[in-house]
């Protein structure tokens, strides 16, 4: 996949033996902020180990426990967020 074709969603990547599901949540020319099961991360060069791309209801489907895992993470970086902004807001 080009680099120029990723938009925000979810997209499996299969590199290795094993692949994984990542949410790419923010796109700036080649660089991709992705959320996937361990947090929150940014990668150059997202095409080349994207190999599709999933609707929420292909990921639920096919990946219902790395999805719950992103929600999870989800819900961590936007509590993060928040504390952050409520500290710079009462400071």
């Amino acid at each position: 996949m080009r680099s120029a074709d990723v938009q925000e969603g979810f997209y499996y990547e299969k590199a290795n033996r094993r692949g994984w599901l990542r949410l790419a949540v923010k796109v700036r020319g080649d660089t991709v902020t992705y959320i996937d099961f361990t947090g929150i991360g940014e990668c150059t060069g997202f095409g080349r180990w994207a190999q599709r791309r999933l609707t929420l209801a292909e990921a639920r489907a096919e990946f219902p426990r790395e999805v719950a895992k992103i929600s999870e993470q989800i819900a961590i970086v936007s509590a993060k967020a928040e504390a952050t902004n409520f500290r710079a807001r009462h400071s």
